[in-house]
């Protein structure tokens, strides 16, 4: 019946959040793999903007996040409200793996936010001066501005 029914799996709720956004969301890699292989869209957005590599890096769960980068999920794809990246909620979260497996795959850390801000910029409003050195020593622009 699974094999049957495979489109269902990006069928979302009205939230716009598919079952591959609850997955990531609750670290359950299993259920990412189990659901990539049935081809669901890796960058669907929910109506919050976010897709569930933004919801891995938001939950801290580098193991998915390096999964579906590893599937292919766009490292750098843009939430459409507010313009962050899984770069800048890994750095307002201080999570240091996340970060790096991000930065692993090439996701820009420069890229700024709807106020302008980098996640070098969420780094430091958390005083998390790992994920700021990380950032630094990968080549992140120290002196942008926000708005």
């Amino acid at each position: 019946m699974v094999q049957r029914l495979p489109k269902s799996y990006s069928a979302s709720v009205p939230n716009g959040k598919t079952a591959l956004h609850y997955a990531a969301s609750n670290h359950s890699t299993e259920i990412v793999e189990f659901l990539i292989g049935f081809e669901c869209d890796k960058n669907l957005q929910d109506i919050d903007g976010l897709t569930p590599l933004h919801i891995a890096a938001l939950k801290n769960c580098g193991e998915v996040v390096e999964y579906l980068l590893n599937k292919g999920c766009a490292p750098n794809m843009i939430n459409t409200k507010n313009k962050k990246t899984a770069l800048h909620y890994a750095a307002s979260n201080s999570s240091t793996q996340v970060v790096q497996i991000l930065l692993k795959f090439g996701c820009e850390q420069n890229l700024q936010d709807i106020n302008g801000q980098t996640a070098l910029h969420y780094a430091a409003c958390n005083c998390s001066t790992q994920v700021g050195k990380i950032l630094l020593e990968s080549g992140c622009e120290k002196n942008l501005q926000d708005i």
